[in-house]
């Protein structure tokens, strides 16, 4: 386990000194630490097993080395599978849990998606479905979020910023589709807070052009920054 920290440790600062905007740790889609986090792929009975404060023990563990690891003004961020869909599995009510340990670790924020772990999951897939999970982390928590699944057009990563559903939109497929943005030249996401928030991950969702408006301004040009972000998965 020292070694598996280490290597996320390690590949953290050789992104921090390549000049990535910013680092994402991924629990998420039944990835190692995703595996440490659920009870259904989690068989320890050791102190990393069992409760969920054990459960959680490794996954935090490895974020507090990571960021320690990243510069202090560099943003690190998690991304979670906020449910496993599953009977007896990961839920919303311990991902809120694990988003207040990880908010007091210095987390910038987390990136809230689901599923992927077990073949029993059973996924009610609709625009945004995943987007209420992220609502709920953001009110519970007062952490910044970020909303991903199924938010293919301008109008709805809008909405959902707008709405306060989640402070940023990440788009994996949509951007593959249509580089330019989902029906729209260029690529605008509106982004609500002043503050810069973190993207989602470069390896799987490209960067996102910023707005520092929340709505759409056609009169006038926002200021946009494309920001880079490396997902730390195993």
């Amino acid at each position: 386990m020292a070694k598996v920290r280490d290597q996320f440790v390690a590949a953290a600062r050789r992104a921090d000194e390549l000049g990535f905007d910013g680092i994402e740790v991924h629990m998420a889609h039944g990835y190692l630490l995703h595996e440490f986090l659920s009870p259904l792929s989690n068989e320890r009975s050791d102190e990393y097993g069992g409760s969920l404060d054990n459960r959680m023990r490794f996954p935090l563990e490895l974020f507090a080395a990571v960021r320690e690891a990243v510069s202090p003004g560099k943003p690190v961020w998690v991304r979670i599978s906020a449910t496993d869909w599953a009977e007896g599995g990961w839920g919303i009510s311990d991902s809120v849990a694990l988003s207040q340990r990880l908010k007091d670790l210095g987390c910038a924020a987390i990136h809230v998606s689901t599923g992927g772990l077990s073949t029993a999951q059973r996924i009610p897939v609709t625009p945004g479905y995943q987007v209420e999970f992220a609502k709920t982390i953001k009110q519970a928590t007062g952490m910044t979020t970020i909303a991903v699944g199924l938010v293919t057009e301008a109008q709805q990563a809008e909405t959902i910023v707008a709405t306060g559903h989640a402070d940023a939109v990440a788009i994996g497929r949509a951007a593959l589709y249509d580089p330019a943005g989902p029906g729209m030249p260029p690529l605008r996401w509106a982004h609500r807070s002043k503050r810069r928030s973190p993207t989602g991950k470069a390896s799987r969702e490209n960067s996102l052009n910023f707005s520092g408006r929340s709505s759409w301004d056609t009169a006038e040009q926002p200021r946009r920054q494309r920001i880079s972000s490396l997902s730390l998965a195993l």
